[in-house]
């Protein structure tokens, strides 16, 4: 039913912590799933901090690769564990990200409810620190006026870029990686995320490839995961490193290739998904 992949590369303490979180609250659910541990050419030493009762665990897989395909800058699995996915919805979560059993229980079960159209289900999280406090909820509780718009992809285009005129004049990522499901067919329908390009940002870059090309979303205002601000996150990491500046290197990026894929489109999004976008960089 569900692939989670979940992608490491430094070692830290968090790893394994997260990794039984989500196996358990897969478990509680009583459903095949595939847990994928890609360690995305880091540190071999990872996988003999998990426990082995994780390690022996029927749905549990873990892979190394010898390729690094998050740049050091994204998760890597995203991209480097498509191939390896045996099911047709698909949860990408990071190393400090924790979940509960409603959180794939309501995810799946909206998104099986509803036709080829959507692209994926979000949920709402809690902020929190490395001490699980909670800082915050950082989305609206409420859904039904967001759904309005998440529904109707001409309106999440402007929402996300903030159209003037001829001009594109912002880049808004409307969801929360971690926090997201989405439909395995997108590999095929819209192509792989592009890494290389994008960076830290190239989870914003995809779900805004889903919308110009005509995907629904939706989204669930129940809090039903955690969000972890941690010194561990790829967050963290892009302050302490300008060349990696999603805000001043990568959104930019994004904001030209959309401006010149809608003016090319004669300023509309696409009625059907393409993988070829004539975009190179």
């Amino acid at each position: 039913m569900l692939t989670v992949i979940q992608s490491v590369y430094n070692k830290n303490p968090l790893i394994a912590k997260s990794t039984v979180n989500q196996l358990m609250s897969l478990d509680a659910l009583n459903v095949e799933f595939q847990f994928i541990l890609f360690n995305d050419n880091g540190d071999e030493n990872i996988i003999n901090k998990i426990p082995d009762f994780i390690k022996n665990h029927k749905y549990f897989e873990y892979h190394y690769s010898d390729f690094n395909y998050g740049n050091k800058a994204a998760t890597g699995g995203f991209l480097g564990a498509k191939d390896l996915i045996k099911f047709p919805y698909v949860h990408a979560s990071n190393q400090d990200d924790f979940y509960t059993p409603t959180f794939y229980s309501l995810s799946l079960k909206h998104l099986m409810s509803l036709d080829d159209s959507y692209a994926a289900v979000c949920s709402n999280c809690y902020h929190i620190d490395e001490e699980f406090e909670i800082e915050g909820i950082p989305l609206p509780n409420e859904e039904v006026e967001m759904n309005k718009g998440w529904s109707d992809p001409n309106f999440m285009f402007d929402w996300m870029f903030g159209i003037d005129g001829d001009n594109l004049t912002r880049s808004n990522n409307f969801i929360y990686f971690p926090g997201t499901i989405f439909r395995k067919e997108l590999y095929e329908t819209i192509g792989s995320p592009d890494i290389i390009s994008f960076g830290g940002s190239c989870d914003f870059e995809y779900w805004a490839r889903a919308v110009f090309n005509g995907y629904k979303f939706k989204y669930l205002g129940l809090p039903t995961w955690s969000y972890m601000k941690s010194s561990y996150s790829h967050t963290a990491i892009d302050k302490d490193n300008p060349n990696l500046s999603r805000e001043n290197i990568y959104n930019p990026r994004i904001i030209t290739k959309y401006q010149n894929l809608w003016i090319k489109n004669n300023k509309n999004i696409r009625n059907n998904p393409m993988v070829t976008e004539d975009i190179y960089w």
